[in-house]
């Protein structure tokens, strides 16, 4: 008998991380599925771990290719796919035990053909979680056109995707999946997500936006090669013409307009943040940027945290007091900004400073910064400071 679900993990090279990632599936508390791992050509013992596994647990099946790439690989387990709705789990993550129980129970219940989920991006290096959900009110959406679209890849109010374009968060319907699959650009190797879940969303009439998360995907810092230039500049092109592709088949006119436009501003962040990565080049702080810290006037203050919007806070700061240090917990592999040397959390201890400044953009992370350095460093709360800043983006009329 056909399982109701099918879950889908690529896996390329995954030996020290495929164990976490297949006990946290094959310990869901929904059972019914059947887990496809895609081998996309691994040259460690990814396969050999994996086989191990299936001769365990008859709900496995390996399937292998040559290398060549995400897409492909995903595309291969969507056709290889039993069950009519199909999960994805990338082979470097980990899922909470209830995930499939709870995204199951929405999908049936509803009749749905997308159930979206929040996510946990956990960041191993600089030991932080934050939690990201789509900027959608939780409940079931059946007028698509009037209610995601306009929002759907830009939100201005946020500065942010709508629906975040991630596959792992979500479940599909099959068989809209194979359409998909059989039509995308699969030179795309960066965007992929973007490219796949848009697309399908051109295709379906109801989502349900789910504000709970259970997966957790693991961002290793500096994940892509900075050699990739060329290949990144072809890469951009054909994901804006895949995507330009299927809004342009909208018949209403205002939503074909407001897809276009914010596929416009989406590409326009692609450039930034690929500028960031290859050259160093900080987007971010070319906006306009609003703070408003009295204290620190002619006081000696700590920057801490070297990651996006850093190097505006550290200009607002520069002119207004004496900047002993710029701190970061993990420091190593991030440029000079603003040629100062960002140096490690542990230097706490040594400096004499009046006020620690938090640079970091999420409320939850800095409050999670702040109860570290009470514990570890001993600083006192009232010389901790932080406030959410008023951003205007460099395309923000784009």
């Amino acid at each position: 008998m056909n399982k109701e679900l099918s879950i889908i993990v690529p896996m390329y090279n995954a030996e020290r991380t495929i164990e976490k990632c297949l006990q946290s599936i094959l310990g869901q508390t929904y059972s019914n599925f059947e887990l496809l791992l895609v081998n996309d050509g691994s040259e460690d013992k990814t396969l050999q771990i994996c086989e191990a596994y299936a001769k365990k647990d008859k709900r496995i099946r390996i399937l292998s290719q040559e290398n060549k790439g995400l897409i492909k690989a995903r595309k291969l387990g969507v056709n290889a796919a039993t069950s009519a709705v199909v999960g994805f789990v990338d082979s470097d993550d980990w899922i909470e035990e209830d995930m499939y129980a709870e995204l199951m129970k929405i999908y049936k219940e509803t009749g749905c053909k997308l159930v979206s989920s929040g996510i946990y991006r956990d960041y191993p290096k600089d030991d932080y979680t934050i939690e990201v959900c789509d900027h959608f009110e939780e409940g079931l959406y059946q007028n698509l056109s009037a209610e995601i679209y306009p929002t759907m890849l830009w939100d201005s109010k946020w500065s942010d995707f709508g629906l975040y374009c991630t596959l792992v968060n979500k479940l599909f319907q099959r068989e809209t999946l194979r359409e998909i699959y059989d039509e995308i650009d699969t030179r795309v190797f960066y965007g992929e997500d973007c490219l796949t879940l848009y697309s399908y969303m051109m295709r379906i009439q109801s989502i349900y936006i789910l504000k709970k998360s259970f997966y957790h995907y693991i961002i290793w810092q500096g994940s892509m090669c900075r050699s990739a230039d060329e290949k990144l500049l072809c890469n951009t092109y054909y994901l804006f013409q895949g995507l330009q592709k299927e809004f342009q088949k909208v018949n209403e006119q205002e939503t074909k307009y407001a897809l276009l436009k914010q596929l416009r501003r989406y590409i326009l962040e692609v450039e930034s943040h690929t500028l960031g990565m290859l050259y160093g080049i900080d987007m971010a702080a070319m906006g306009e940027w609003k703070y408003d810290f009295p204290e620190v006037l002619n006081k000696k203050v700590v920057l801490y945290g070297a990651g996006g919007g850093s190097k505006a806070l550290y200009r607002y700061l520069k002119d207004r007091c004496n900047i002993v240090a710029w701190l970061d917990k993990a420091p190593e592999g991030k440029d000079m900004r603003c040629l100062h040397e960002i140096l490690p959390a542990d230097k706490i201890p040594e400096l004499d400073f009046d006020y620690l400044v938090i640079s970091v953009l999420s409320k939850e992370l800095a409050q999670s910064i702040k109860k570290e350095l009470m514990e570890l460093y001993h600083v006192q709360a009232d010389k901790i400071l932080w406030q959410q800043a008023e951003h205007t983006s460099i395309f923000e009329n784009a």
